[in-house]
């Protein structure tokens, strides 16, 4: 089973993502801050893919990004920053950080869908 960890101060975006991805077989970690990501990250080393907010209490969602390439077992990770935020600079930041793809909500379920299994090799489908 794939494991994905959302990282969102929203319940509604997180209760959104869980919606797209569990019936498609991933298993999904929810943080509510940048802080709550990093500690189950070091929790569930088996994370297959970060989505990860921008705009988060404690730590935003490039500090984050930053902090877990930090951590031997997610330096090739994909991370995926969701994110309202559009600027220029803040994309070559996160790509810098290694992100893999920034995405700008609201989300479309199918689109996202799909990045999930390219980045994560795929679902096993209920």
């Amino acid at each position: 089973m794939k494991k994905i960890m959302i990282a969102d101060d929203s319940m509604a975006v997180r209760i959104e993502i869980i919606k797209v991805l569990r019936p498609h077989g991933y298993t999904v970690i929810e943080a509510v801050d940048g802080l709550d990501a990093l500690e189950k990250a070091r929790h569930h080393e088996d994370i297959k893919l970060f989505l990860l907010d921008y705009n988060m209490p404690h730590l935003d969602g490039l500090s984050v990004a930053k902090e877990i390439r930090k951590l031997d077992a997610f330096k090739s990770v994909p991370m995926a920053m969701l994110t309202t935020e559009t600027s220029s600079l803040l994309k070559e930041q996160a790509k810098s950080y290694g992100v893999s793809i920034w995405i700008v909500k609201p989300i479309n379920a199918a689109a996202f869908l799909m990045m999930a299994e390219q980045f994560t090799g795929g679902s096993k489908a209920k």
